[in-house]
């Protein structure tokens, strides 16, 4: 039970809200919006199994809710610091690695850009991110600097203001991909994570093939 916790837990993080309708409600309710039907397959997945499951139909921005109704059992969901990773989960490899693949699932981005394979998670906690940094590390996998982009004050496309700046995480490094990708690749459960994964895998042999390790 713990792998899948730490799992929901980077999930949950990375794209979920969960809360009680009211303070001694026996109900959670989990819930995200998105335009990825992947990501609303994804939770329907993760949750219908323990509890009903509502389903929107798209909004005029192409944006589908979807909402989980869960027993008290789901409740370590409503008592996590959004802002940092537990250590039984930071310390421990394959806890580590189930919380990295549900945040990768709901946060991060596996790319091929300019023939070359990348890896990134992004996020507006610099602590979260360097805390995975130094997760990555314990358990050998290098990755660079982090980086920001600035945000902070500016207006986004929905109209709202952002009140921080966005921090990345990011590999492209062909050895430390396949040690990354061996750590998370059994845990992924995002069919388009799990597709583009496997791209980078292949674009890696061939790089390797052709230009050597």
């Amino acid at each position: 039970m713990k792998p899948l916790q730490a799992y929901l837990i980077g999930f949950r993080i990375g794209d979920l809200r969960v809360r009680k309708f009211y303070k001694n409600s026996e109900t959670i309710h989990v819930d995200c919006g998105s335009t990825r039907r992947e990501q609303i397959e994804l939770v329907e997945k993760l949750f219908d199994k323990y509890g009903r499951v509502w389903i929107s139909k798209p909004n005029k921005k192409g944006v589908i809710q979807v909402e989980c109704f869960l027993n008290n059992s789901f409740e370590f969901l409503l008592k996590i610091d959004q802002n940092s990773i537990p250590s039984w989960i930071m310390n421990n490899k394959l806890y580590f690695a189930n919380f990295l693949a549900g945040f990768t699932d709901a946060e991060g981005s596996i790319f091929i850009s300019q023939n070359k394979a990348f890896y990134a998670l992004g996020n507006y906690n610099l602590k979260l991110l360097r805390q995975m940094k130094k997760s990555l590390m314990l358990f050998g996998v290098e990755s660079r600097k982090i980086t920001r982009s600035v945000r902070k004050g500016f207006i986004a496309s929905h109209g709202y203001k952002y009140n921080s700046d966005y921090w990345t995480i990011s590999i492209s490094r062909k050895k430390e991909l396949m040690k990354l990708f061996t750590l998370i690749e059994p845990l992924l459960k995002h069919a388009k994570r799990i597709k583009d994964l496997k791209a980078a895998k292949d674009n890696i042999v061939l790089r390797n093939q052709e230009y050597g390790e």
